[in-house]
């Protein structure tokens, strides 16, 4: 269906199932069905449902009795609401999350849950199982939430555990396959800081915050220590009186860099040796820093707890990870190199 891109195609099939005249022939098994479920009452006294056009802010209202129920559902992009309401509206995204606050009342449901429960209470009814063709379509629709919703990854984790608690032999696999990911992963760090400080003219400096520093990278995740890995260079000697402005490049749940003074320096001294950066800030050690290779946060992998989208992943690409060097090698020529 391609409904992600296409959602006007995700609505057309719910509003055509929701329909009592639809072609299911149900009549208003489905309505009530999603009444209850989706919006938790009883569907008492004259119900219907109200389709609106392609323009409306809403894609369909519920009428139950003399009450209204408009449902707006989110599946890419935030959804502009209107500016006013006579009430509530019923905002329906992937997890649920509130679109921003407005000035009435929003009732936020999910995919995940809310319309899952819906599809599948429309599967154990009898008429409707009985139904092959229908129930195949409703089969798919599930598979698909299923799917937007991440939750065929979380049965395929369930399934890995379950393999993987089968048997002391399955355990050891398990446990071998753990130490060599995490091998791997810190073969990364050593190679991205490799790669950064040959692309760096000048010698760095060694000290206990280098990343070759005894077992600063190796589980460095595991221990947390106080000082964090890293390549740090000389940017201004002696700005002052046994007070230096060092380059650092900085590795906590992300790569970062940035410059850091020996001593405390005035935002007033910031702004004299650094006129290059814009929007000088205190941050701890640092006045001023910023995520590697880019700004842009859609390309700063996560070194800690990614998620299965995170560009983290896109490292282990030879293509990809040649390109994140470049990027951040142009980052850290503009913030740096240029300047010396």
């Amino acid at each position: 269906m391609n409904v992600e891109k296409q959602s006007t195609l995700f609505i057309q099939f719910l509003t055509n199932l929701l329909d009592p005249n639809g072609k299911h022939g149900v009549d208003h098994l489905f309505l009530n069905l999603f009444i209850e479920h989706v919006l938790q009452r009883e569907s008492c006294g004259a119900v219907f449902l109200h389709k609106h056009a392609a323009s409306h802010p809403f894609d369909f209202t519920i009428h139950i009795g003399e009450e209204a129920f408009p449902f707006v559902f989110e599946l890419e992009e935030e959804i502009a609401l209107p500016l006013t309401s006579n009430g509530p509206i019923y905002y329906v995204s992937k997890h649920g999350i509130s679109p921003k606050e407005q000035t009435y009342p929003i009732i936020s449901l999910s995919m995940r849950n809310h319309l899952m429960s819906f599809i599948t209470a429309a599967l154990y009814t009898p008429s409707i199982n009985r139904k092959n063709a229908l129930s195949h379509a409703l089969k798919q629709f599930l598979y698909f939430i299923r799917d937007m919703t991440n939750q065929l990854e979380e049965t395929s984790q369930m399934e890995l555990k379950e393999t993987i608690n089968s048997s002391p032999e399955m355990m050891k696999s398990a446990f071998m396959v753990a130490q060599t990911l995490q091998d791997s992963k810190t073969a990364l760090l050593h190679k991205i800081f490799e790669d950064l400080d040959r692309q760096i003219p000048m010698k760095r400096i060694l000290d206990e915050k280098d990343y070759l520093a005894p077992h600063k990278i190796d589980r460095y995740y595991e221990s947390r220590d106080s000082s964090k890995p890293g390549l740090t260079y000389m940017f201004r000697k002696n700005i002052y009186e046994d007070v230096d402005l060092l380059f650092r490049i900085e590795l906590d749940d992300r790569l970062y860099a940035g410059f850091i003074p020996t001593k405390p320096i005035s935002m007033k001294d910031v702004n004299r040796f650094l006129p290059h950066i814009d929007e000088p800030f205190y941050d701890n050690e640092f006045v001023y820093w910023t995520f590697l290779p880019t700004e842009s946060m859609e390309h700063v992998p996560t070194f800690k707890d990614q998620t299965m989208d995170d560009p983290y992943f896109d490292l282990f690409n030879n293509v990809e990870y040649h390109l994140f060097i470049k990027h951040a090698t142009e980052t850290i020529q503009r913030l740096y190199i240029d300047y010396i």
